[in-house]
């Protein structure tokens, strides 16, 4: 992976946990608030805690180099539940954007990945 990939791949990591880190920050701050449109949904009081929580963590996670491709999986499952939630209730504007976080975290995952099969290994270096 050049440079320029790196840099996307760590621009893209740190706005989107960023985002992540926000919003799960922000759930949490206002859960009766956020339970309230969760109860709307059919979801209890106590999935507003796992979802920020979940949010909040891996939203951090996600510049964590070693860590990065679990929490992208596990915010892709969270963004995946928000679309078919947002589908099920007849929202499906307000499902285009967990569908983009879901994209962008798709390519976060990607780069990790190709970054991660590309690196030598140590004895490769060496001729070993």
């Amino acid at each position: 992976m050049g440079k320029r990939e790196q840099y996307v791949v760590w621009t893209l990591s740190g706005l989107l946990g960023l985002m992540f880190v926000l919003t799960g920050s922000m759930k949490l701050i206002n859960a009766d608030q956020t339970a309230i449109q969760f109860s709307i949904w059919d979801y209890q009081d106590w999935f507003v805690y796992v979802i920020g929580v979940v949010e909040l963590i891996c939203g951090g996670l996600l510049m964590v180099p070693g860590a990065a491709i679990f929490a992208g999986a596990s915010l892709s499952i969270v963004m995946i539940g928000a679309v078919i939630t947002l589908t099920i209730h007849h929202d499906p504007v307000g499902a285009t954007v967990p569908i983009a976080f879901l994209i962008l975290l798709a390519i976060i995952m990607r780069m990790r990945i190709m970054r991660k099969q590309l690196k030598p290994k140590l004895g490769d270096r060496y001729g070993h």
